[in-house]
């Protein structure tokens, strides 16, 4: 069931228990895909080290045109960051206008890059 599946990863989610979550995202998935359940997807995947399916995913909220494009590509950033690519990290982040609602983390990431 859709709906127990999304409170089931929402809850894992929220309890920073990723590698829970997971699955129930996927179950939410197969059924309906929204930018909204790809987006926590992704993270989830992230912070489970899964960088490439993380990134897979990122890289189709970034190419699209929902509210996540820029909260994707800030995560794609921080994939690079976490995999120790600090140049692939510093190219995605000069990419994040800076109207994004969370620049100041851009910004304070890039300095500490440089």
């Amino acid at each position: 069931d859709v709906n127990e599946n999304l409170k089931l990863a929402q809850d894992a989610f929220n309890a920073k228990n990723y590698k829970a979550a997971i699955p129930h995202f996927e179950a939410v998935l197969n059924a309906t895909k929204s930018p909204e359940i790809q987006y926590f997807y992704a993270v989830s995947l992230l912070e489970d080290n899964q960088f490439q399916k993380a990134e897979t995913n990122l890289l189709e909220l970034q190419s699209g045109t929902s509210v996540y494009k820029n909260k994707a590509t800030w995560y794609l950033a921080l994939s690079k960051l976490k995999q120790k690519e600090y140049k692939s990290c510093k190219k995605i982040l000069l990419t994040i206008p800076d109207d994004y609602e969370d620049y100041d983390q851009v910004q304070q990431l890039l300095n500490e890059l440089d």
